[in-house]
């Protein structure tokens, strides 16, 4: 029935095993083409914590959009792999946190967020990933650094 996926990443959501979860969820499967037909997908925090590269994965894969409810987790756990996808590999198809943290504002667009919080938070990261990038990219990144006020 039309609620079986749902049952079914229930329980992919509590396996342990990360080569599993990426069987059943890599592109083209019908796990992945359910993720991506839904606006908020149950359980992404707790599986970001334990298969964060799974889940960026899937963002790479176009499967997942970038959600700030569980990018949050990535960033926490391995902020050089999402720094990295973002701003150098340019994978933006998604949102950061609402305005204000206003429930009823607009999202935050992905890459300023990101940036500032890697500037803020993992400055010799962001330092790092800019040897690395062109010009454009380096403008770009600028901009939104000028902007941030403090680091703490």
């Amino acid at each position: 029935g039309h609620k079986d996926k749902e049952r079914f990443w229930d329980l992919l959501a509590k396996t342990q095993d990360g080569e599993l979860f990426e069987k059943w969820t890599s592109k083209g499967t019908d796990m992945s083409r359910w993720v991506d037909s839904r606006d908020r997908v149950p359980f992404l925090p707790q599986l970001a914590q334990r298969f964060p590269k799974s889940l960026v994965s899937m963002v790479k894969a176009g499967v997942l959009k970038w959600r700030w409810y569980w990018l949050k987790d990535v960033l926490q756990l391995d902020p050089n792999l999402v720094l990295k996808t973002v701003l150098l590999f340019d994978y933006r198809s998604g949102s950061g946190p609402k305005k204000g943290y206003d429930p009823s504002a607009n999202n935050q667009n992905l890459f300023e967020t990101v940036s500032r919080w890697g500037w803020r938070f993992q400055p010799d990261i962001v330092l790092d990933l800019c040897e690395t990038m062109g010009n454009g990219e380096i403008k770009a990144l600028a901009e939104q650094l000028m902007q941030v006020s403090s680091r703490r």
